[in-house]
């Protein structure tokens, strides 16, 4: 927060009542950090979407919009059997 101090009285350049987001506790791979007038701003990598809102609003909307793009495949075979049929499908 810039402050200015102008004849012993500091003036600061948020309005009144006005309170800077909270520093987050950590990075995660699910936001990145950046800074709009003053205030901790949270970037979502994969779309253009943004927030001062907070960490915890930066990782509901990863869990809304991109968990189940990202997430893992499952295995389709996990037993690694392969079937060996003709061309109609009968098992040889």
């Amino acid at each position: 927060m810039n402050k200015k101090v102008i004849s012993e009285q500091v003036i600061s350049d948020q309005a009144p009542g006005e309170q800077a987001a909270p520093e987050p506790a950590v990075e995660s791979p699910y936001f990145t950090l950046g800074k709009w007038q003053g205030f901790v701003q949270w970037k979502c990598p994969f779309c253009p979407w943004d927030t001062l809102e907070g960490e915890q609003v930066a990782l509901e909307h990863y869990n809304e919009r991109h968990a189940a793009q990202t997430a893992p495949p499952e295995n389709p075979n996990p037993t690694g059997a392969i079937l060996i049929a003709n061309r109609f499908g009968d098992e040889l």
